[in-house]
């Protein structure tokens, strides 16, 4: 799992044109834009990654397991993430040409 320290090292590393400093703060603040944004009802498309919105859940009855009992759980907003089509399209492309390649290699070495 990456993590903040390391998208920025790795973004650091495919562009050195910043530190890895900056590259953490730009993140922090995409971050903090973002979740101000959608509190405030806007949905973010950014092109090729996807789309941040605000989805409201339904009121709903859960069950407690520790004390036995139906709770009522009120309806909230939560953020969600929808990924753009481009980018699902690409790395499935990818993905699906990672596994052929392996079966293929797999078949080679069982026949040798």
């Amino acid at each position: 799992m990456f993590r903040n320290d390391d998208l920025a090292k790795a973004m650091n590393k495919k562009a050195p044109a910043y530190h890895v400093y900056e590259y953490k703060d730009m993140l922090r603040v995409f971050s903090e834009t973002v979740q101000e944004l959608v509190i405030e009802g806007e949905v973010v498309n950014i092109r090729g990654l996807g789309t941040f919105y605000p989805h409201q859940t339904k009121e709903r009855n859960v069950y407690d397991i520790l004390t036995g009992a139906v709770k009522r759980v009120e309806s909230s907003f939560i953020l969600k993430f929808k990924t753009a089509e481009l980018l699902a399209r690409k790395i499935r492309k990818i993905v699906l040409a990672e596994r052929k390649q392996k079966k293929e290699q797999q078949g080679e070495t069982s026949s040798d």
